[in-house]
Order: C-alpha cells, then sequence, then structure tokens
C-alpha cells in the first residue's frame, strides 16, 4: 500500500479514463468560454461608449448652452479667471452645406464658430491655430456626406439669429438666413472632436467648424456667443454648484438679456428685454429692486373700430399714470386727438380692438375687445410716448409701412396714405391707451406679460438699478447654468440596461445548456467511478480520502478547462463584436464596438465556472458516498474479471 501515492492515483486515474476526461474537460471549455465571452461582450459594449463619450468631449466636462439666447462672449473669459480652468466661448447652430459642383447637401449641419483654444480639448491636437476667414475645418461625417475633401470649396447656410423666440406674439414669419463660401482647410478625425457633441448621441454629427468672429458677424451677434465649454480643474475638484454660482459673481445685464437706458426728456430709467417680452423672472427681479417701478405692456393691433370706420395697424399700451389715471377702469380706453379725429370718436363712444394672438399649434386667432373712450388727449412727440413702441423686428426699423413684415399676415391694402404720414411723422408711438389689466388680459404669453419697465422718479441711478436688478436675479431662471456633460455622457453609456446583464441574458440558454452538459459530465464520471470507489474502500482507505482523491482529480480538469475556457471566452467575443458590428449592427445601435478586456471580468467568468463545477463535485461524490459498500462492489463484480483493472 507504501506505492498507493494520492497524487500517482489521481494522475493514473485521468489516463485511465482520459476519453470520459476528454469530454468533460471539452464540456468545461465550452461552457466556460460561453460564459466569459458573454461577460466581455457586456465591457466591450460599456468601454466603447465611454470611448466615444471621450472622443465626443475631449477634455469638456462642464457646458452651458443657450441656443436662441446669446450673452458676452467675455462672460468665458470671466469664469476662466475666477475658476482657474480652461473655458473656450463658441456659437453653436444649425445650417445647411451644400457641395454645388456634385448637388450633395446635409441638412442640420452642427455648425461652431470656434478659436483656436477649442482644439486644446482634444485627444490629438490639431496643427491649426485660428481659421483664417473663408476657411473651415470639416468633420469625416461630413466630408463623406457631401463629397468634400481639402482645398474643396462649399456653400454654407445658418439662420441669423432672432432674439425674440419664433413661435412669441409677432415675431418674424420667416427667419432669415445667410450664405457664404467657405473652403475646406481640413478634415479632422474623431479624437481630435471631430466627433463633439453636447447631445448624448452614439452617432457622429456632421460637423463644419469656422472662425468664431466670421460667424459672429455673419448673424450680427458680434462679441456674443451661446456656448461655453469648460474643462476640469487639475488642482481641485469643481462641483456643478460652485461653478453655477460663479455665474453670479460676473454676469451682467447684457449676459441676462435686458438693458436700462434713461429717456431723454424725462427723469425716467427704462428696462427693456432683448426678447422684447420682459421673461417673469427679470419682472420679479426689478420689481424687487425698485418699489418705483411700473409694468408696461403695449401691442400691435389689426385695427381700431367705430361705426364711422377703421383705423388699421396701430399700436395700443398700456403705461400707467400719468397718461392713464389710476382711476380709469378696465373697460375704457383713451384716444389720440389723431386718432380720434380719424374715427369721428369723443368721450363716451364705443370703440374695439381687433388683434391676433398665437394659439395651440403655433396658428394665429383674431378676437375683438370693446371699450368706452374715457377721454382724448393731444399728440406728443414725446420721447417717453415714442419709445412705448417695442423693438419689434419687421416694424421698429422700417421706414416705410408698405414694408412691414411684423409675423403676421398684413392687408397692404389697407394702409392709408394718413397712416404712412403718422409713421413718418410719430413712428410707432400708441394711437390708443389701457389699463395694464385690460392689456395683459388680451395679450400675455407665456414669454412674458410686460414689454418694458419704468422706474418713475427712483433714488437709484441707472447703473444702481442695474446692479440692484442682477443681485435679485438667478442665472439659471434664464438658461444660463452649466451642465456636466461628461459625468451625464458617461452615465448614458451605462444605460439604462446593463450590457454585461444584456448580453449574458441574450446568451442565458445557450450558457445554462453549456453549464447543464458540463455539470452532467463530471455527475456522470463520478457515478461511472463506483467500481473504483468500492474497490478503495474494501482496501481500506477511509471514505473522506477516496472522496478527496475523486474532488481532486475533477479540480484538476476544471482548473484546466476553466483556464482554456476564459481563453477561448476572449475569442468568442471577437466572433461576437464581428457580428454586432456587421449583420446585427442593428442590435446595438452603435457605430463600431471595440474588445475591452477586464480582469475581473475575466476573474468572474473563471470563478463562476469553477464554483459550480465545486459544486457539482460534491453533491455527487456526497450522493455516491450515501450508497453501502455492497452496492459498488457489486457494480464492480457484475462487470466481470476482464474489467476488474484498477488504478493502484
Amino acid at each position: 500500500m507504501d506505492s498507493l501515492k494520492p497524487l500517482k492515483l489521481v494522475f493514473r486515474s485521468l489516463v485511465h479514463y482520459r476519453r470520459t476526461n476528454l469530454g468533460v474537460l471539452l464540456g468545461t471549455i465550452v461552457s466556460t468560454a460561453i460564459l466569459v465571452g458573454a461577460l466581455i461582450t457586456g465591457d466591450s459594449a460599456r468601454g466603447s461608449l465611454k470611448r466615444i463619450v471621450y472622443e465626443r468631449l475631449g477634455k469638456i466636462e462642464f457646458a452651458l448652452q443657450t441656443n436662441d439666447r446669446f450673452f458676452r462672449s467675455r462672460l468665458a473669459n470671466d469664469l476662466s479667471d475666477r475658476l482657474g480652468v480652461q473655458t473656450v466661448p463658441a456659437i453653436l447652430l444649425r445650417g445647411i452645406a451644400s457641395n454645388s459642383e456634385k448637388e450633395l447637401r446635409a441638412n442640420s449641419v452642427q455648425v461652431m464658430g470656434i478659436d483656436h483654444r477649442f482644439w486644446q480639448f482634444g485627444q490629438q491636437p490639431v496643427p491649426i491655430r485660428d481659421l483664417e476667414e473663408n476657411y473651415a475645418i470639416l468633420n469625416r461625417t461630413l466630408a463623406a456626406r457631401i463629397a468634400l475633401e481639402t482645398g474643396d470649396e462649399f456653400i454654407l447656410r445658418v439662420p441669423k439669429v432672432q432674439l425674440m423666440p419664433a413661435d412669441a406674439p409677432l415675431a418674424a414669419s420667416t427667419v432669415p438666413t445667410v450664405s457664404f463660401r467657405l473652403k475646406v482647410r481640413a478634415i479632422v478625425s474623431d479624437p481630435q472632436m471631430g466627433r463633439f457633441s453636447l447631445r448624448a448621441n452614439q452617432v457622429s454629427p456632421a460637423t463644419v467648424f469656422l472662425s468664431f468672429s466670421q460667424l459672429a458677424v455673419e448673424i450680427e451677434q458680434s462679441g456674443s456667443s451661446n456656448t461655453i465649454l469648460m474643462a476640469g480643474s487639475a488642482g481641485k475638484k469643481l462641483t456643478i454648484d460652485q461653478i453655477n454660482r460663479s455665474i453670479r459673481a460676473v454676469w451682467t445685464t447684457q449676459d441676462a438679456g435686458f438693458e436700462l437706458r434713461t429717456l431723454n426728456d424725462q427723469n425716467i430709467v427704462e428696462l427693456r428685454s432683448k426678447r422684447i417680452f420682459i421673461e417673469p423672472a427679470i419682472e420679479e427681479a426689478a420689481f424687487q429692486a425698485s418699489e418705483h417701478a411700473r409694468g408696461i405692456l403695449t401691442y400691435f393691433v389689426n385695427g381700431i373700430h367705430r361705426e364711422s370706420g377703421t383705423t388699421p395697424y396701430s399700436f395700443v399700451s398700456a403705461p400707467g399714470s400719468p397718461i392713464v389715471p389710476d382711476t380709469m377702469a378696465k373697460d375704457e380706453i383713451i384716444l389720440t386727438r389723431w386718432l380720434a379725429d380719424d374715427l369721428s370718436a369723443a368721450p363716451g363712444d364705443v370703440i374695439s380692438l381687433s388683434y391676433l394672438i398665437p394659439v395651440s399649434g403655433g396658428h394665429l386667432e383674431e378676437r375683438e375687445t370693446t371699450f368706452t373712450v374715457h377721454s382724448v388727449i393731444p399728440n406728443s412727440h414725446s420721447a417717453a410716448l415714442r419709445a412705448l413702441m417695442p423693438p419689434f423686428h419687421g416694424l421698429a426699423e422700417v421706414d416705410d409701412c408698405r414694408n412691414w413684415d411684423p409675423g403676421i399676415p398684413i392687408d397692404l391694402d389697407r394702409i392709408r396714405a394718413k397712416d404712412q404720414d403718422y409713421w413718418d411723422q410719430f413712428r410707432g408711438t400708441p394711437k390708443a391707451f389701457v389699463t395694464l389689466e385690460a392689456a395683459q388680459q388680451m395679450w400675455m404669453n407665456r414669454f412674458g406679460r410686460l414689454t418694458a419697465i419704468r422706474f418713475l422718479d427712483s433714488p437709484y441711478t441707472e447703473a444702481e438699478l442695474a446692479e440692484r436688478i442682477i443681485d435679485h436675479l438667478d442665472p439659471s431662471s434664464l438658461g444660463l447654468f452649466f451642465d456636466p456633460v461628461l459625468q451625464q455622457g458617461l452615465r448614458a453609456g451605462h444605460g439604462a440596461v446593463d450590457f454585461g446583464q444584456l448580453f449574458f441574458g441574450l446568451s442565458m440558454f445557450i450558457i445554462a445548456a453549456a453549464l447543464l452538459l458540463t455539470g452532467l459530465l463530471f455527475a456522470l464520471n463520478i457515478e461511472q467511478r463506483s467500481e473504483e470507489t468500492g474497490t478503495l474502500l474494501s482496501l481500506g482507505i477511509p471514505p473522506s480520502t477516496v472522496r478527496a482523491l475523486l474532488i481532486i482529480e475533477g479540480l484538476f480538469l476544471a482548473l484546466i478547462g476553466c483556464a482554456a475556457g476564459t481563453a477561448l471566452g476572449i475569442l468568442y467575443n471577437r466572433v461576437v463584436l464581428y457580428g454586432l458590428n456587421t449583420v446585427w449592427r442593428g442590435a446595438v445601435d452603435m457605430t463600431t464596438l471595440l474588445p475591452f478586456l477586464s480582469v475581473p471580468t475575466l476573474l468572474i467568468g473563471y470563478v463562476s465556472s469553477m464554483a459550480l463545477i465545486i459544486l457539482v463535485l460534491w453533491v455527487a461524490t456526497k450522493r455516491q458516498f450515501r450508497k453501502p459498500l455492497s452496492e459498488l462492489r457489486a457494480s464492480a463484480i457484475s462487470i466481470g474479471p476482464t474489467r476488474m483493472r484498477h488504478t493502484y
């Protein structure tokens, strides 16, 4: 019995049952390969998404984008100085690029006005400083879409920025555009910021980069931008709250989108918004800043009617006292002498206003409100009255009434010679006045309920009022706030569904079948060793030793099989990725999946397979050793002397 050494016995048993062990080994390799391959594919999907995020954003961690709201481009530099981080102002628009020679066009192109600092965010350098005028850089997506190469020319069309929202009352009916011809200076790759986008999208946008200053001039926003890109801080970790609080310390009224001016002929400071209708946040801050604030709402009406006739297309305003007495009723109206004469109206007469307002779906609806004439006031050339007309695009800058384009349908045939004379003499001075309550009931909208705020006899100067209003304003209420775009992108890369679980689930039936087969093979192998087990026990070897020998033999197969299966799983992963990048491309909706190996994932696959095999070995041997010795020996005797060859 001295020659009966455990390791020698295990080795000879492996050789003796080589055919059975080979099947067990192959089953272990296949099941482990499928399990590890599925887990690695999940890692590859997550890794590919992460790579896309870093190619899309480079070193950018935070971004402020306001779309149609523009602010000082200097704001980016002020924030950089305050926070000690790299910031870049940019203009981000949507446009149309076309190659006229090949009759190719790309719609919804991402148009970016940038300077040389932008390229510093990339993973790879771009050997270009500031772009010359009429030159552009394209990314590969746009270059391929409209067949452009370095040195080719193309036409870019972008909309001029309308500060007044497109669906606001009296907004321009058509958005003016500007077109210019550009020459391709270079074509950049994805690691060179060619994939840049603030949208968490896996598809590379078609992008054209051009000089910040040229684009700003073309869209009539010189010195302004609508985007700030910010890198992370190398010295300390900045939080999004810290960054957004810093905006309050450096922003101005220009960034907030309003201006204050002092009317020349009176001690009146007036607040106006670049967006015509004063946003609720600015209105609230103005009234908190001074108790002398007074709201004004002025609107362009289709007609002022009386039985005797109609005065077309006029401004009507609610300026408050002293023009409109505080005691005037909501259903009363004050007329200028010019309007009263035109309508042959006097105090006590009934007139009506017809006007258009936007309703759901962007449609315009005509409404009419009736008033009683309260009084008639003289015509006035007062700057305070003339300034009541908001700077509606298509009206304020037009000299001839027949060139009006206020964003609502106008019948030019209704405009009379006397109407043009009034415009020449008084411009947009309102012809009638109502109470603010009546005006807001007719014309307030989701963009605001005032077109101006005046501070009468205020103890504060224009500069002091500006500072007080800014102090009461929160930049985020006007859309001026940074988003943690890198963090959001990485979070979106994980998505609502974990890709490891997804591919593991898709392979579950195959994995379960392979693991079940492996378990059955190990269990069957143990069962087939009953004669050997009975013989060893008959020789006086303790049951615990015999059981340990069987388990060690199984573990030896498992160690080799799981190791080989892990290596094969890497190859299996390459096959799966090839399929997902070609015939199954729509399953993941990604550009390209690249292989990413993770040591923890490989260990998880390896250990999981080993754990299952150990469990099978433990259960199978425990089950076998519950049988009586006579039953184990009977299995050996029944086979006959020709099969009584043992491994000892």
